[in-house]
């Protein structure tokens, strides 16, 4: 069960680190979740 990230709604997220492809993002309980570049705003 995901207690951390609710699925269908917006979740804010720290950004752990950055990556050539994208951003890893703070989960919590679920671990790190990847936003891809594309997903990225300027």
């Amino acid at each position: 069960m995901m207690n951390g990230i609710k699925l269908g709604e917006y979740n804010t997220l720290t950004v752990v680190r950055k990556v050539d492809f994208g951003l890893y993002l703070d989960g919590g309980d679920e671990g790190d979740v990847l936003l891809p570049s594309r997903y990225v705003p300027e």
